[in-house]
């Protein structure tokens, strides 16, 4: 048993590396990251941020947003011994946001709708007089068996898995809504 540096406590026993620090890998998806549109500053904030909590970054990879690539890279990362994955980018709504559709398939589960945020996204807009659209809905949706970490920023939760003695920590990619979640948790 022991906690991830988001404060989540967890329950699997994750084992150490010899120098006594956890290994993690951070992992941000997006097209637009790759084509020079957005600058990366989430993996050098959570790399600078995890260095207290005795975590040694083994790896930083950006990719786009296809199914494919992010299921091969994340059992790349996965055999290479990580205990913790952070995971920043594509739980938006948008057509090209497929995190959490390939969440579901690594993890073999399915999209449900989480009525706590549904609740919270409802408030949310209609607090700014907007009423939940269809796309905006599918915030909402969440995989079975996600720990939820609310946004207090945005729209698209955060979310904690865990798979093979490793837990997975999915975060926006927005870098302010990233931040807020970490910090909260």
């Amino acid at each position: 048993a022991g906690w991830c540096p988001c404060g989540y406590f967890f329950l699997v026993d994750l084992p150490r590396i010899s120098n006594n620090f956890m290994n993690a890998c951070i992992l941000t998806i997006g097209n637009e990251l790759l084509q020079g549109f957005t600058i990366d500053t989430n993996s050098t904030w959570i790399a600078k941020t995890i260095q207290s909590y005795d975590i040694y970054i083994k790896k930083i990879l950006t990719i786009g947003d296809s199914h494919d690539t992010i299921i091969a890279e994340t059992k790349k990362i996965l055999d290479d011994d990580i205990d913790f994955l952070f995971v920043t980018g594509g739980l938006g709504p948008t057509k090209d946001d497929i995190t959490k559709n390939t969440i579901c398939k690594y993890f073999d589960t399915d999209l449900q709708i989480d009525e706590t945020i549904l609740d919270k996204l409802t408030i949310k807009f209609k607090s700014v007089g907007k009423n939940l659209n269809d796309l905006n809905k599918k915030q909402a949706e969440l995989p079975v068996g996600a720990i939820v970490l609310f946004n207090d920023w945005g729209t698209a939760p955060g979310m904690i898995m865990e798979k093979n003695n490793s837990l997975f920590v999915f975060f926006p990619g927005v870098p302010i809504e990233m931040r807020s979640i970490f910090n909260t948790y």
